[in-house]
């Protein structure tokens, strides 16, 4: 136990003694815990919390189009389904396969 003060200790010193490694350190963790924050508040907001209404699993996006030029209309899941669907796979391109 007192080794591990004595080091402690000496590290404290070392960080006072040698300011800007110092301020680049403190500088490089809150950069880096800002983002991994900021983008776990993303995938958290976007992906894994349930949308605020019920049956919010059952959305599907109907896309009309003019079926006289050839382009016929679609059914499908939301995007947001896709993706979490993808997730749960394993892929990364956000297709469900």
């Amino acid at each position: 136990m007192n080794t591990l003060l004595h080091d402690v200790h000496y590290g404290f010193r070392m960080l006072l003694k040698h300011k800007g490694f110092t301020a680049v350190a403190v500088l490089a963790l809150g950069l880096g815990i800002g983002a991994n924050t900021a983008i776990f508040s993303l995938v958290n907001g976007v992906l894994l919390r349930p949308l605020p209404f019920p049956n919010s699993e059952r959305i599907v996006y109907f896309e009309g189009k003019n079926p006289a030029a050839g382009i016929e209309h679609r059914l499908r899941i939301s995007r947001r389904d896709r993706v979490r669907r993808s997730l749960l796979r394993g892929r990364s391109d956000g297709r469900a396969s």
